[in-house]
C-alpha cells in the first residue's frame, strides 16, 4: 500500500535552507490489527525550504458579481447560472494549472434539489462536470488540469439544473483555501 502525506508549512523565519522529512519510526506508531512486516524506521523523501516567492505561481481567487438582487428560480430550471469565480495568476513567475475546485453549498438547498452541475470558462466551454452535489460538496477533478498563463485570470461560472427544493435557496462558496488544488505547470509544485 501507499501512504500519501500532505501538510502545509507555516512559514518560520530562518528556515530557508533547512531540511526536513516525515517517517514512521517503529512498528508501534502504527494502528492495526494486521500483522507488520518492514524494517523499520522508515522515511519518505527528505525535502529542502526554499524561498519560492520570486519562482513559484500564485493564486488569487475572488468571487464575480453577476446580479446583485435575489435570483428566484423556478423548479425545472435548466442551466442556470448560479456564481462566477476569477482565478488569477498573481505572481507573473510562471503558468498555473487549476486540478480540482470544491465548492460548498451553504444554502439550505438539498443534494437532490440540484442536477447535473457544471463549470464553464470564460468563453462558455465546458471545464469540468458533476452529476449533483454530495453533502452539500461538489467536487470538480480535472486530470489535466485548467492552464491560467502567468499575470492572466480565468472566469468560470457555475451553471446547474434545480429540479426540487420549493422555497429553499442555493448558494455556492469555496469555504477554504484546501478546496483549491493548483499546481505550477512547469515544476509541479502545489500551490496556495
Amino acid at each position: 500500500k501507499t501512504i500519501l502525506v500532505k501538510a502545509d508549512i507555516k512559514q518560520i523565519q530562518g528556515a530557508w535552507s533547512q531540511t526536513f522529512g516525515l517517517g514512521i519510526l517503529s512498528a508501534v506508531d502504527i494502528e492495526t490489527n494486521l500483522p507488520i512486516s518492514v524494517n523499520f524506521p522508515i522515511f519518505g523523501a527528505e525535502h529542502k525550504f526554499i524561498d519560492g516567492s520570486g519562482y513559484l505561481g500564485k493564486i488569487k481567487v475572488s468571487t464575480v458579481v453577476i446580479d446583485n438582487k435575489v435570483k428566484i428560480v423556478n423548479i425545472g430550471a435548466a442551466a442556470e447560472t448560479l456564481t462566477s469565480f476569477r482565478f488569477k495568476e498573481a505572481s507573473g513567475n510562471e503558468n498555473i494549472l487549476i486540478k480540482k475546485i470544491i465548492l460548498t453549498n451553504v444554502g439550505s438547498a438539498l443534494d437532490a434539489d440540484i442536477k447535473n452541475v457544471r463549470l464553464l470558462d470564460q468563453d462558455g466551454r465546458l471545464v469540468v462536470s458533476a452529476p449533483s452535489p454530495v453533502n452539500k460538496q461538489v467536487v470538480f477533478n480535472s486530470v489535466s488540469g485548467y492552464l491560467i498563463k502567468k499575470n492572466s485570470s480565468a472566469v468560470f461560472t457555475v451553471k446547474l439544473d434545480v429540479v426540487g427544493g420549493n422555497g429553499r435557496d442555493i448558494k455556492f462558496i469555496i469555504r477554504n483555501v484546501d478546496d483549491i488544488e493548483a499546481q505550477s505547470e512547469k515544476e509541479n509544485y502545489g500551490l496556495l
